[in-house]
Parts: structure tokens; sequence; C-alpha cells
């Protein structure tokens, strides 16, 4: 394989990959919209903060409208520890599934996604260029 068709193959496979977080990003988002509208808010409290490895993951604590309290431990997690214990938050949480409520803040986790189709599409289109001059 000659090196253009291995660089173009790399090209592709970027711009693939761009696709597919783009992709993500907007299926998430769309979750994430479909969820906030039938959605309470209220306050809640970070009684603790795990570690799966490289991830912090909240765990955070909140009172329903009937008066129920709940833990829920968030599965959107965190490279940094960026919640302290006690520290309160505002929550967002399904009347009929409280216990999948989830952070305000995790709430737009899909935006990553969109920064990494754009990077993988400028680094593309950089190498694309790059390449085209070349000949």
């Amino acid at each position: 394989m000659s090196q253009h068709s291995t660089i173009l193959l790399f090209v592709s496979a970027a711009y693939l990959f761009a696709g597919i977080f783009t992709y993500v990003g907007f299926f998430l988002r769309s979750q994430s919209q479909k969820f906030l509208q039938g959605a309470i808010v209220t306050k809640g409290r970070i009684v603790a903060m795990e570690s799966s490895g490289e991830a912090f993951h909240p765990v955070f604590t909140f009172t329903d409208l009937q008066g129920r309290e709940y833990q829920v431990h968030s599965m959107v997690g965190k490279f940094s520890t960026a919640h302290k214990e006690g520290e309160i938050v505002d929550v967002f949480y399904q009347p009929q599934a409280p216990h999948e409520a989830i952070m305000k803040d995790s709430i737009r986790s899909y935006r990553m996604f969109f920064c990494a189709a754009a990077l993988a599409f400028t680094i593309a289109t950089l190498i694309l260029i790059f390449v085209l001059r070349a000949i």
C-alpha cells in the first residue's frame, strides 16, 4: 500500500469517526431533551465521590415531592473530583422513575461528542489539505 493510500485511509477513518461522534452527540442530546420535558427540578446533596478506575462518580441524595429520599449513584463520571461531599446540586428526576435522577451538570455531557467530532473532522481536513498540496 502506498503512502498516499495509507494517508487517505487514515483521513477516511477520521471522517467516519467524526460522523459517529456527531451521531452519538445528536442521539444523547435528543435523549436529554426528552428526559427534561417532564422532569422535576429539586436540590440534592453530594454524599460521596466514588472512584471507578480513572473516573469519579458522584453519589447524591434528594427528596421528591412526596417527601421520599433517594440516593443515586451517577453513571456520568468525571476525571477529577469536580464535586465535594456536602455540596448542594441541582437534580432532575422523572416522577415515575426518581431512582434515575441526574445532576444538572450531567445533562450536557453530549457536548464532548460534538467536540470530539469537530476535532476529528479538523484533523482529517488538515491532513487532506497537506496531502493534496504535496501531490
